[in-house]
């Protein structure tokens, strides 16, 4: 169960999960046998030459290509583990390299996700302490890192919140409900608490718009039917954000799109700073799904970047998921690569090799194909030996092997445009 068993596994499932390109390869190799046979045989009862139909069999395509394929992938799949990313499978890294637009959830993909609650604002009849001491004595409950920076704040301040709600219930995506004193008592975001339970939030007005205004999320503390207070939270953005997103322009992703319960203010200020022109607010979990689902209907290849169990059915649906090592243990097991260190520079690089590593994948068919070729016409012109043709084959074979399997050169001659397939 410990985190490199995981690791583990999911190399021993990688061997089923093979690039479409490596298939084609071994599908095309073990076409190539049977070829080779016959055309060996038809050149012998042609010619009546052994030495010529020797020639044919001596210089054999499909060693090659079934050869230098895996070892290429495989030999991205291991520099990108080394560069902290965990590709689960060849065809995701084919994936990866051919995706052109990319769906980043803001809260711990874009954040640091070390949530601190900068501000408690009571409301009516109800003081500060009991605001931050009842939201944290329900969050407890349900720990992820907003609710442990509730709890955090209230220990902090010496607060103690002793058990006098009933049962509490956690509505994915929304919030918690419960009884205290026999009033319901709710906590949320804004949709949940205002939409759905049905709290008038009009005298949040100018402190929703303060912290909209400084980037800041909201959790809105609501009992019997009344808005009791509201929790400030910040999170700020990981540090050299921007310089990541202008990479994965540089390398042709044509859209970044960014997705966050925030609302709308806050999300655009976050974009703002990101350099990202693209953003939905106030997006549930469905609403994630179904975005992944549009674009790839409208013929993207789309990588989805999150961390949290709401991200999961997003990750799953997306051509290729990516999700961060401190997340969510559901979203790793829906992802499909893994961002060991959760620095999305690093997604960057992984980008970077396997697009090479498909580039050679390419070039190594062309210099398999046009040697053969070459040397099968010149055993047939008997210029050169069936013992020479077949050193010739084996010289061919290990150096295009020997270039799949070379080191990877960063930023020097990297291809910059998604690779079609």
């Amino acid at each position: 169960q410990s985190r490199l068993a995981r690791i583990a596994r999911i190399i021993q499932q990688s061997e089923g999960r093979k690039a479409a390109v490596q298939g084609k390869a071994e599908t095309l190799a073990q076409k190539m046998v049977p070829l080779t046979f016959l055309l060996s045989l038809a050149i012998l009862l042609i010619t009546r030459d052994m030495r010529k139909a020797a020639a044919v069999l001596l210089v054999d395509y499909s060693c090659a290509i079934k050869l230098a394929t895996p070892l290429a992938v495989r030999g991205a799949m291991i520099e990108s583990s080394r560069r902290g990313v965990l590709v689960k499978g060849g065809a995701f890294l084919e994936r990866l390299a051919q995706a052109d637009t990319f769906v980043l959830d803001k809260t711990g993909t874009l954040t640091e996700a070390r949530p601190e609650v900068v501000d408690v604002v009571p409301f009516g009849d109800y003081g500060r302490d009991y605001v931050l001491a009842n939201a944290a004595c329900l969050e407890e409950h349900f720990p992820h890192p907003v609710a442990n920076a509730v709890i955090a704040r209230a220990e902090c301040e010496g607060l103690l919140h002793e058990e006098r709600h009933a049962k509490v219930d956690y509505i994915k995506a929304h919030g918690l409900s419960s009884y205290l004193d026999g009033e319901r008592i709710v906590l949320g975001r804004r949709h949940y608490v205002a939409e759905d339970e049905g709290v008038d939030l009009a005298p949040a007005r100018e402190a929703v718009a303060t912290a909209e205004a400084q980037g800041r999320s909201l959790l809105y503390l609501g009992v019997g039917g009344r808005l009791a207070g509201l929790l400030v939270i910040d999170d700020p953005l990981r540090p050299g954000m921007r310089a990541n997103i202008e990479h994965l322009r540089s390398l042709g992703v044509k859209r970044i799109v960014m997705l966050t319960g925030d609302t709308e203010a806050s999300a655009r200020r976050a974009c703002a700073e990101l350099g990202i022109d693209e953003f939905h607010a106030q997006v549930l979990p469905d609403h994630k799904a179904k975005l992944v689902t549009r674009l790839k209907a409208q013929g993207h290849t789309v990588a989805m970047v999150g961390d949290g169990v709401n991200d999961s059915a997003a990750l799953a649906l997306a051509d290729v998921g990516v999700s961060m090592v401190h997340g969510a243990e559901i979203a790793q097991e829906s992802s499909d690569v893994v961002l060991l260190e959760g620095e999305l520079s690093h997604l960057c690089t992984a980008i970077e090799i396997s697009r090479q590593a498909l580039g050679r994948i390419r070039r190594g068919y062309g210099l398999i194909v046009g040697g053969n070729s070459l040397l099968l016409g010149l055993s047939l012109g008997r210029l050169v030996s069936p013992a020479a043709s077949a050193l010739g084959h084996n010289v061919l074979t290990l150096g295009v092997a020997m270039q799949n399997m070379r080191p990877y050169r960063l930023g020097a001659g990297t291809v910059c445009a998604p690779v079609a397939e």
